[in-house]
């Protein structure tokens, strides 16, 4: 029991490290879980009570300093050099930029979207800013589900390949969270379920000879900038 225990120590240090911060964290409890249960058929002594609460007392430091990232929101003074890297904020828990423009005052309420530029550029600036020092708000999002919406046809570029059949690449609809944060403070202003709309398929995709397989392995439909709009335009522009 004890070697699974340090097993699954290990794989949630190793999950958090990585970025699997659900994974680790669930690893993390259980053996939390398992150190309470022996811990109560211990015979409790003075000094094994000193022993473990020395124990606790200098490992505690150590384990906020490794377990907060993942829950408290980290803040930020430096504004980025360019207003898409606000979109860093969007990596969990999220980044608060101490010297951002307030969400506050009359509108337009500059914002980050989640979309790249060439999708952007039939709206108005509030939308699109260019510096850094306007934005107010980003957007983030998240994928929630998808299921099956058609597929998307490849002829194979190698010369030896081009008389195969098309390859097939399928597409599932895409279904978002987006939620609106106030880039100073990091809160929560709005939040809404959309699904994408733009089904075009990718000019072009990866695949390996050897393997058959594709990268990415699916595509999902996106959002659109109108979507965006429709949802969220009472926060930027009024």
């Amino acid at each position: 029991m004890e070697q699974v225990g340090a097993y699954l120590f290990v794989a949630g240090i190793a999950a958090l490290l990585f970025g699997y911060n659900k994974l680790g964290i669930a690893c993390l409890l259980v053996v939390a879980a398992m150190v309470l249960s022996n811990l109560r058929k211990v015979h409790w002594t003075a000094k094994r009570l000193l022993v473990v609460a020395g124990i606790v007392a200098i490992a505690s430091p150590f384990a906020w300093m490794l377990i907060s990232p993942y829950f408290i929101v980290r803040e930020e003074a430096n504004l980025p050099a360019k207003p898409s890297s606000f979109l860093n904020a969007c990596s969990s828990p999220g980044i608060a930029y101490l010297t951002a423009a307030a969400y506050e005052g009359p509108a337009p309420h500059p914002i980050v979207l989640p979309i790249g530029d060439e999708k952007l550029k039939a709206l108005p600036s509030a939308w699109r800013p260019d510096s850094v020092a306007t934005v107010q708000l980003v957007a983030c999002s998240e994928q929630a589900e998808s299921y099956y919406h058609k597929s998307c046809q490849y002829r194979l570029m190698n010369p030896l390949a081009r008389d195969l059949l098309p390859y097939t690449i399928f597409m599932e609809k895409g279904v978002y969270t987006v939620t609106l944060f106030e880039l100073r403070t990091h809160r929560k202003v709005a939040q809404a379920t959309l699904t994408g709309i733009d089904d075009e398929c990718p000019n072009s995709a990866r695949v390996s000879l050897r393997s058959g397989k594709s990268y990415p392995e699916k595509f999902y439909t996106e959002l659109t900038a109108a979507q965006f709009v429709e949802a969220f335009s009472r926060y930027v522009e009024k």
